[in-house]
């Protein structure tokens, strides 16, 4: 750590920390994520992430870029471990943050979609399911000519060619789930589920719903350092529900328990008839994942539609 200074706390997650730094040498701004490895379960995702980065996902403008590695003993003679991630620094914060906060064009926002259809349908080429698709795991990049995703936090990544890695779903997960998972752990709460290439673009259908409807959770975060009082949306998290007996409920779930629902009419509201981009997101939300349009297929309708859009 001699070699970096801590700025300041972005953020927390299950595991760990995320700050923000600067190398001593020349001032340049990166991110550390730091996550104490005390147990086989948090061990796995910080080698799941490590290899996704490192070795699987190689450079892409829409992957966040992994820089480096850091590990020490946790000390308090203790057996864990501490690594740090060294990633590179997206000023604009998390995607739901950034679409809150900013409240850009529809065009800009389109535009974001499409980075993140990239980044996604990058991984699938590479043989990488995400597995934790959501707007907190997606970054924004602010500092070029226009903002641009990039996708973080695989450490629920599936790396096809390392065989089947089990994945234990937190609870912040259960909105992106799809149907075919989520009916595994329902009928059997401790299973661990498998993700797939498709339940990345279900969960990425539920990212477009939510952002193009702007669909919130008004409840505050805990870890979010922001100031409501001055960051508009500091506060407020995207989320992809539909409303059941006036609680939020995860699109699936309602699938599930609730087929005569008629989903598509709940979702995407604020779309006009004949949407294009809603007609894709149902697509995409398909019960059966082998109707779903892979994220190749989901990438060149979103290019069309921006195509369109800036026409």
């Amino acid at each position: 750590m001699e070699r970096y200074r801590i700025l300041e706390e972005l953020g927390q997650g299950a595991f760990g920390k995320v700050y923000k730094a600067e190398r001593k040498e020349d001032g340049g701004a990166l991110a550390l994520k730091c996550l104490t490895v005390d147990s086989l379960d948090v061990g796995q995702v910080v080698l799941k992430e490590i290899i996704a980065l490192q070795q699987a996902v190689g450079k892409h403008p829409h992957i966040l870029q992994f820089i480096g590695l850091m590990t020490a003993d946790a000390g308090l003679n203790t057996p864990a471990l501490n690594v740090c991630l060294i990633v590179e620094y997206c000023d604009g914060g998390t995607l739901d943050r950034f679409i809150l906060s900013a409240r850009p064009s529809r065009a800009t926002v389109l535009q974001l979609l499409c980075d993140t259809a990239e980044g996604v349908a990058y991984l699938h080429s590479r043989n990488v399911d995400h597995g934790a698709l959501k707007p907190d795991n997606i970054l924004v990049d602010n500092s070029g000519q226009r903002p641009i995703v990039k996708i973080a936090d695989f450490g629920l990544a599936r790396v096809r060619a390392l065989g089947e890695w089990a994945v234990n779903y937190v609870q912040t997960m259960v909105m992106y789930l799809p149907p075919e998972l989520l009916l595994v752990m329902l009928a059997q709460p401790h299973t661990i589920v498998t993700n797939t290439s498709m339940a990345d673009v279900f969960a990425l259908g539920l990212i477009i719903a939510a952002i193009l409807d702007l669909t919130t959770d008004s409840t505050p975060s805990p870890t979010d350092p922001a100031d409501p009082a001055t960051d508009p949306g500091a506060t407020r998290k995207l989320v992809p529900a539909v409303y059941v007996d006036g609680k939020p409920t995860p699109v699936a779930k309602v699938m599930i328990t609730h087929p005569e629902f008629p989903v598509a009419d709940m979702l995407m509201t604020s779309e006009p008839q004949g949407s294009p981009v809603k007609a894709l997101v149902l697509a995409m939300l398909a019960v059966n994942p082998q109707q779903r349009p892979t994220s190749e297929q989901v990438l060149c309708s979103l290019m069309r539609i921006t195509g369109a859009s800036d026409g």
